[in-house]
């Protein structure tokens, strides 16, 4: 009987035991996570935010409206990011450069996202870049797309990142010891990098900074002011055979003139065409344009000095309230103009040139909520693709449109 009392009250205390560790082992375990929103792909995680209600604009010509699109903005603004910038790295890929919003306040650091044209979506593909401190100008030879990027603390030049646009792998360059840089422009093969700093605009092999190709530093006439005379050299971009550089002269507020420097050191002014700028086009031609209005003038042939002048019927006069707001060009000379008409039906226009026939156009009306104008504009390598990014407003975000030219 003892025995059978001893044994009940052994089962007794081993299930007190039981339900004691079972309360312990509740007590102790975390409470189950929160229900999670997606977080945004790779590093970055950002509190999610209200996803406002946008509409696009209904203002595409009726022949247009198959042949643009516009990106849907939610998958940026649920991740609480502003779209700083765009720039057809490919035929295919969009790079979407970007900044984090939080309680109203924009942060410096930037995040690239990709979206696919052909998919008509977003990759899921990003990366953290830090500060920005060049947005491309043009992809490589390879496909590489460069960015510079700046010290978070200084606000020196850091690294120049070399994308591939498919993977977003990078090759990174240290810059670190380069000193008050504007812009890194790399030849179309690699071979040579430029360097425009606030003192000069230097050649080099390679990526290799101590490697001096040629030098072209800043200068004061002997008979001008230090500071309102002052003129600086800098890079605008590489002749896409990268056989010469083409540079500007910058004066207090104007272009001076262009130049070309070759891979032996040699500097060819372009006479002619004082306080007009230029950008690089093949077969030794250049897109002269008014760096102030954003006018091309037209297309002038370095090595015979002919000159084609671009018809400025449409575009806006000098005494015109009209104004160019964008512009890019193909290597090959193919062109997109945006023009913005605060005073018109038409807030803003893009036209799309083969040669000096517009083959596309694409326009936004005025409407409610959409006082807006082109702020940029971008074309792929091939000129095949166009994507196009309006200003912010106070109530609708940046918006970016796509083509595909014929």
């Amino acid at each position: 009987m003892i025995k059978r009392l001893a044994t009940l009250l052994l089962a007794v205390i081993s299930l007190l035991t039981l339900a004691a560790c079972g309360e312990k082992q509740l007590l102790i375990d975390p409470a189950p996570p929160e229900e999670q929103t997606e977080a945004p792909p790779q590093e970055h995680a950002v509190t999610p935010q209200k996803t406002p209600e946008v509409t696009a604009p209904d203002s595409v010509p009726a022949d247009d409206a198959g042949l643009v699109r516009r990106i849907d903005p939610t998958f940026l603004i649920s991740r609480g990011m502003t779209v700083d910038n765009v720039f057809l790295a490919s035929s295919d890929v969009l790079f979407i450069f970007t900044s984090h919003v939080r309680s109203g306040v924009l942060s410096e650091t930037s995040y690239l996202y990709t979206y696919s044209l052909t998919r008509d979506k977003f990759t899921g593909r990003s990366m953290p870049l830090g500060i920005v401190g060049q947005y491309p100008r043009a992809a490589l030879d390879d496909g590489a797309v460069p960015v510079m990027t700046l010290n978070t603390e200084t606000y020196e030049a850091d690294a120049l990142l070399l994308i591939d646009p498919q993977t977003l792998e990078y090759e990174q360059i240290d810059l670190r010891g380069l000193r008050d840089v504007r812009n890194v422009d790399v030849s179309p093969d690699r071979s040579m990098t430029a360097v425009s700093s606030s003192d000069a605009l230097t050649v080099v092999r390679g990526f290799d900074f101590t490697d001096v190709i040629a030098r072209y530093e800043g200068f004061t006439a002997p008979d001008g002011d230090a500071l309102l005379d002052y003129k600086l050299p800098t890079a605008i971009g590489w002749m896409p055979e990268g056989n010469a550089l083409l540079g500007k002269l910058l004066g207090w507020e104007w272009v001076e003139h262009v130049f070309l420097l070759d891979p032996a050191g040699g500097r060819t002014d372009i006479d002619g065409y004082d306080y007009l700028s230029a950008e690089p086009l093949t077969g030794g031609r250049l897109l002269i344009y008014d760096d102030f209005r954003l006018l091309p003038s037209g297309v002038l042939d370095v090595s015979d000095g002919s000159f084609e002048s671009f018809d400025p019927a449409g575009l806006p006069g000098e005494e015109d309230e009209r104004y160019i707001s964008s512009m890019a060009v193909t290597s090959d000379g193919q062109l997109a103009l945006a023009v913005a008409d605060p005073e018109g039906d038409e807030m803003c226009r893009a036209d799309f040139y083969h040669g000096q026939s517009v083959v596309r156009s694409f326009a936004l009306e005025k409407g409610d909520g959409w006082p807006v104008s082109f702020e940029s504009l971008t074309l792929s390598p091939d000129g095949k693709e166009a994507a196009l990014l309006t200003c912010a407003t106070v109530d609708q975000p940046k918006a970016i449109y796509y083509t595909r030219l014929p």
